[in-house]
C-alpha cells in the first residue's frame, strides 16, 4: 500500500504486478521451491503485466 500512496504523491506510476499472480486459480504454480520468487512462468506473468501497462498507457516513457 505504501508503495502507491508514494506512487500517487511524486506522480511516479506503479505497475501492478501481484494482482495478475492473485487471478490464478493457484498462484504458487508461478513461484519457486522459495515460495516467494517467480519461476519462469512466473515472471512471464510479470512481463505481460508490464506490457499490457505500456501498452495502455501510450503517453508512458520507460
Amino acid at each position: 500500500m505504501a508503495v502507491w500512496k508514494l506512487g500517487a504523491a511524486k506522480g511516479v506510476p506503479v505497475i501492478d504486478i501481484t494482482s495478475p499472480f492473485l487471478v490464478r486459480k493457484d498462484y504458487r504454480d508461478y513461484l519457486c521451491s522459495d515460495g516467494i520468487h517467480p519461476n519462469e512462468e512466473g515472471h512471464r506473468i510479470i512481463a505481460d503485466a508490464i506490457c499490457d501497462f505500456v501498452n495502455t498507457n501510450k503517453n508512458f516513457r520507460i
